[in-house]
């Protein structure tokens, strides 16, 4: 396996665990990324032993969605580079998630911008005591993608959704839980044991195609979703207000 993948897959028992693997890039989606997230989600299609998914990262930051600060390099021609990711991209998370088993979630550190899509893009989330959702689309200047909306509004409703996005800066953990974004929540240090202690016990019962029976709409309204979502954020790459707002978060970082 090339140590170089921003993703590494490893299976057993019908259990195949993701990992977010290049802690050093704060496991951005980058091309690569999106690449390697195709590639797996593929394969696990083609396993026909497979029962469950854990998806999990490594390092202090779960994701960061794209790296803004490559953005700020295509300044002139921005809509087109956040097509060259977020078509793709949806495209590889659409095909994760369209898997007939449970895919699990474990949320450590933080997850920012497409990283908090992805994270509750997952069937069951559940997360360390000290990892953070961040939103961050409004501060960017754009609408959300990986699916946001879609995730926010069945968890919580459309009202509820549309308040939380606009207004939260950051979300603990103990928030997340109370409001049902998040299954369970465990301390640190037993995070990641209780997360595969219940992926392999998911992984056991004999319903695991029950996710068919509570998702009827699933793959086809994560679908149409992702499409709206695509088509408002690349609206919103085609103004000048974004391109600032992108420019300013880059300079702040460097």
């Amino acid at each position: 396996m090339n140590p170089e993948l921003p993703i590494r897959l490893s299976r057993e028992n019908g259990v195949a665990v993701l990992s977010l693997c290049r802690p050093d890039l704060r496991n951005a989606v980058t091309p690569q990324w999106v690449a390697a997230l195709q590639s797996h989600a593929d394969s696990l299609h083609d396993d026909a032993e497979l029962r469950a998914v854990l998806l999990m990262s490594e390092g202090p930051m779960f994701c960061i969605g794209a790296d803004v600060k490559r953005m700020a390099e295509h300044l002139d021609d921005l809509p087109a580079y956040v097509d060259s990711l977020i078509a793709p991209a949806h495209a590889a998370l659409l095909r994760l998630l369209s898997l007939p088993v449970p895919v699990v979630g474990l949320l450590r550190g933080t997850a920012a911008g497409g990283g908090a899509s992805l994270a509750l893009a997952c069937d069951v989330l559940v997360a360390a005591r000290s990892a953070r959702l961040v939103f961050a689309y409004p501060q960017l200047g754009t609408t959300p993608d990986l699916g946001l909306s879609h995730s926010l509004t069945e968890r919580l409703g459309p009202q509820r959704a549309l308040q939380l996005f606009l207004t939260s800066d950051s979300i603990s953990m103990d928030d997340a839980e109370s409001m049902g974004l998040v299954c369970r929540v465990f301390d640190d240090e037993a995070a990641e044991a209780e997360a595969k202690a219940l992926v392999e016990r998911l992984a056991d019962l004999p319903s695991a195609s029950a996710k068919t029976l509570f998702k009827p709409r699933g793959p086809e309204a994560l679908a149409s979703r992702l499409d709206e979502e695509r088509a408002s954020f690349l609206r919103c790459a085609s103004t000048p207000a974004f391109r600032q707002r992108v420019s300013e978060f880059a300079s702040r970082r460097r």
